[in-house]
């Protein structure tokens, strides 16, 4: 067997390479939107990275919005607190304030109650004053007479 000579091998070379880039050049990359056909290995690159350029653009917005949702949120949680709060400080004064007005009422009607078992107590002492004096009037009226 002979010796390859510089060119030949040059020669070898270039078509290998020339063939590689053939097929390079003829090879179907899958993008997101379908299958679309570049010229060479380098449009593919180029694709791809404009692909990745609005992926990320796209993921950054969603993050922006994630962001203005979590504040919108945190500000909603305070304000719930804040709200359970003052309603639970009103709801409780406000119980306190029936207990406080029932029981006065209790005691009003305690008092009302009072006044008129004294009245009564009066009326039957004035009454009885005056079955003594009837009872008196009937023990010294005289006898009546005899009918014959």
């Amino acid at each position: 067997m002979s010796e390859l000579q510089r060119e030949e091998l040059d020669a070898k070379l270039a078509m290998a390479e020339a063939r590689t880039d053939a097929r390079m050049a003829e090879t179907d990359i899958k993008i997101v939107q379908g299958y679309v056909k570049m010229a060479s290995i380098e449009g593919k690159i180029d694709a791809l990275a404009g692909l990745l350029n609005e992926k990320i653009s796209a993921m950054a917005i969603t993050i922006a919005e994630v962001k203005a949702g979590i504040n919108n949120l945190r500000t909603t949680v305070v304000v719930t607190a804040i709200s359970i709060g003052l309603a639970s400080v009103f709801g409780i004064a406000a119980f306190n304030a029936t207990v406080l007005s029932n029981m006065l009422a209790s005691f009003e009607s305690g008092k009302n109650m009072s006044a008129a078992q004294a009245e009564v107590q009066r009326q039957l002492e004035a009454t009885a004053v005056l079955l003594d004096k009837v009872q008196k009037q009937i023990d010294q009226a005289p006898a009546p007479a005899p009918k014959k």
